[in-house]
């Protein structure tokens, strides 16, 4: 599994790259930490895109903003997935 930032994971498997967001639950029986299922994307660099959109969605819907306030919070969460995928390309 791939952490990306955040709460936010990968998880490859035979057809597709799972994105996951950790939660703060424990399976009671495993022990083992819950991730929720975000969607599935073709590839890893498709599922860093599914993060930056979640995100920039969240963002939005946490508060309300100017669109130059969104613009320049939407640029910041670009560039830290930017850095935290340097060199993927």
């Amino acid at each position: 599994m791939i952490h990306v930032i955040e709460d936010f994971y990968i998880k490859g498997g035979q057809l597709d790259f799972t994105l996951l967001r950790k939660t703060n639950s424990i399976n009671k029986k495993t022990g083992e930490i819950i991730y929720k299922v975000l969607g599935y994307y073709s590839s890893v660099s498709n599922a860093i895109e599914g993060v930056r959109k979640i995100m920039s969605r969240e963002l939005t819907a946490e508060k309300d903003m100017e669109l130059y306030e969104a613009v320049t919070a939407f640029k910041q969460i670009a560039e830290r997935l930017e850095k935290a995928t340097e060199g993927l390309k």
